[in-house]
């Protein structure tokens, strides 16, 4: 007679094999989004003024949240975009889709691979929130087999699961330039608690999470992501690069000018 045993990882989430893989896509193909964010990018001005966008210490905070809430916070933006807008499944999707509040999440690059670039107009003023990779390891799930072993906790379980899942990636296999100025990864890896998310149930598919149920879940996320003081306007650029086949993806922020940002609707 077989027993089945628990299974702590029932998919191997998305991040970890778009990490791996330089998966990339272009965001924000909306004409409108577009022209602004070429508007932006041409002052020279502005452009000349700009400096370094600065990586924050994984001990600040922002907004009177610690990274590890932020990251939180993350999970339940990505999660609430319907699948039609979701980055992570569009390549044209609209970096704004989902976004609120103070901190601007950069969007996961789509999961198709086809591309290797993306440009994302970023309000003024705003933080941004950067996942290289990781895994988000949600409950419950579908798979019977997917459950805490005797005597353990769910958040034990979930978070050996999502620490077990980014085996396969090792920073020191890449480099991480934010406006060109490496960026020690080791120093910006997060686990979070047990928290909770609602997900939209259009998501509840293969190319993204089939344990979504649409209702309140729980989840534990374990991997690398940066968190960037509000840049200057202008352009700047986060860049992960393979050390072994120099293949890389860009993200390059095009930062609206302050007037810009209040004559907004």
């Amino acid at each position: 007679m077989s027993t089945k045993q628990p299974n702590p990882i029932p998919k191997l989430v998305k991040a970890v094999a778009t990490a791996l893989a330089f998966l990339a896509a272009a965001c924000g193909s909306e004409q409108g989004k577009e022209a602004r964010a070429a508007k932006s990018a041409s002052r020279p001005s502005k452009a000349q003024e700009s400096s370094t966008a600065r990586v924050l210490p994984i001990a600040a905070h922002a907004h009177g949240k610690s990274q590890v809430e932020i990251s939180e916070d993350f999970q339940r933006y990505n999660y609430r975009i319907p699948a039609a807008d979701h980055p992570a499944l569009n390549a044209d999707a609209d970096c704004a889709a989902g976004q609120a509040g103070p901190i601007f999440n950069a969007p996961l690059f789509p999961f198709s691979g086809a591309l290797n670039a993306r440009t994302c107009l970023v309000p003024h003023g705003k933080h941004v929130f950067y996942t290289v990779t990781g895994v988000f390891n949600d409950f419950p799930c579908p798979d019977p087999t997917f459950h805490p072993a005797p005597g353990q906790s769910l958040e034990d379980f979930l978070r050996e699961g999502a620490i077990a899942g980014n085996v396969f990636f090792n920073p020191a296999n890449f480099d991480l330039l934010v406006d060109g100025i490496p960026v020690d990864m080791t120093a910006h890896r997060i686990t979070t608690p047990l928290f909770s998310f609602i997900g939209d149930p259009s998501l509840s598919i293969p190319a993204f999470d089939v344990c979504v149920t649409g209702q309140e879940q729980v989840g534990v996320f374990d991997g690398w992501q940066i968190l960037i003081a509000p840049p200057s306007p202008g352009q700047h650029t986060i860049v992960l690069r393979s050390k072994a086949s120099g293949r890389a993806r860009t993200l390059t922020l095009v930062v609206e000018d302050e007037d810009d940002d209040e004559g907004e609707d």
